[in-house]
């Protein structure tokens, strides 16, 4: 029983939900982020707007990058998986409709797939073991080239060609690896790890026991 309360069943049911709404007919229409619908009243397309998509190409990406990601971040804390999505699905829903005011449309979940990496990063920056932690920079490294490039481009990398005047929002993905690392750092971790940090005996002059003191 503890085997299956363990499998990603909240990353599942959220990409099997947005999948299903991405080939619902009508559905993307009537989900995505639309200024005037929202000035309209209808609150709820901010968010909705992150679960539908431009293309199948752009569905495919997307929503595979949150089901490898939260099939990896869930099975460590299934309540830090839901804080880090529910505060990046708000953030971003509220950037877009004060913030990128020369936005009238949206659609795509690559912010919360961009929170769910940098959750996953910031948890392995912790960790014990070296060869993870170089792993992890390396990954914020690429995670950072990718947003100067699709931000020079205005073109997705991954996702394919976009629907003529549909452009890759940088900072939906920034602000989405906000809230990735405000809930992804394991504070217990890093406070066990400065627990066992070795600390130097300290001689004469302040220099470490043992040292040659050079002029």
């Amino acid at each position: 029983m503890r085997r299956v309360r363990d499998l990603p069943w909240l990353t599942a049911g959220l990409v099997a939900t947005a999948l299903w709404l991405s080939l619902l007919p009508g559905a993307a229409e009537s989900l995505e982020y639309r200024r005037a619908a929202v000035d309209a009243g209808e609150w709820w397309r901010p968010i909705t707007g992150q679960l539908v998509h431009w293309t199948a190409r752009m569905t495919l990406v997307d929503l595979g990058a949150v089901l490898l990601l939260g099939a990896a971040l869930e099975p460590r804390s299934r309540g830090r998986l839901a804080l880090v999505l529910a505060t990046a699905g708000l953030a971003i829903g509220a950037a877009l409709h004060v913030v990128t005011t020369d936005v009238d449309r949206y659609r795509g979940s690559s912010g919360l797939g961009a929170a769910l990496l940098a959750a996953l990063v910031a948890a392995s920056a912790v960790s014990e073991r070296p060869v993870v932690r170089r792993l992890a920079l390396a990954v914020a490294a690429l995670f950072v080239v990718k947003v100067v490039v699709e931000s020079t481009a205005a073109a997705p990398l991954a996702a394919g060609p976009m629907p003529d005047g549909v452009r890759v929002l940088a900072g939906v993905h920034v602000l989405g690896a906000v809230a990735g690392v405000s809930w992804g750092i394991d504070r217990a971790a890093l406070r066990r790890r400065g627990r066992r940090m070795p600390t130097a005996t300290v001689g004469i002059h302040g220099v470490p026991a043992g040292a040659r003191e050079v002029d």
